[in-house]
């Protein structure tokens, strides 16, 4: 337990928190709420980097790279450093099983979950295979598709119903604004 003493007393003794406590405290500040505005927003972000990025790496895979080489090296870093973040975020991101109403914030069971359900399908394509195989100047082009299964993690993400509640919250929000501040707009 995390005590503190007083000055005056030495032997009295308040408990301020047990362990318990505070690692629960800690929890709640780092994981991310799966419900919350920011993985909303960055849950969207995602969908349309895994659109984007998939149809830039077939591309690549079919074409090659005939674009200035600053150019696609910055593109390509851009989305590889942005899907790096998405896997930390997805093993700090609480979940609800089936059944249950409250979300679990348990960080070993995110962790142990993201590991089991959905951590190969992001490791794949963030796997830098193309580098590895890299000969000289020659980019085998081929080892390009993997990133194109961000496809399928773009369309499972984007949910259409968790996007217009948002967008429904927001307008709702919006327009209680307005009425707050101008009641004629209430009348309207």
């Amino acid at each position: 337990m995390l005590e503190a003493e007083y000055e005056d007393h030495p032997n009295d003794v308040e408990i301020l928190a047990t362990e318990e406590d505070v690692n629960l405290k800690l929890g709640d500040m780092i994981i991310v709420r799966r419900t919350g505005c920011f993985y909303t927003i960055f849950g969207l972000i995602q969908s349309i980097m895994c659109i984007l990025s998939s149809y830039w790496y077939s591309w690549i895979s079919c074409f090659g790279n005939h674009y200035d080489p600053h150019t696609f090296w910055i593109s390509t870093l851009i989305f590889e450093t942005f899907f790096a973040v998405a896997m930390i975020v997805e093993f700090i991101t609480d979940y609800t099983d089936e059944g249950n109403e409250a979300p679990t914030r348990d960080f070993h069971k995110i962790v142990k979950r993201y590991l089991k359900d959905g951590f190969v399908l992001d490791f794949i394509p963030l796997f830098p295979l193309q580098s590895i195989l890299d000969a000289g100047n020659f980019r085998i082009k081929i080892f390009y598709l993997p990133k194109c299964l961000r496809f399928i993690s773009g369309f499972k993400i984007f949910d259409i119903k968790a996007v217009n509640r948002t967008i429904k919250a927001w307008q709702h929000s919006w327009v209680m604004t307005q009425i707050k501040h101008d009641p004629l707009v209430a009348e309207d």
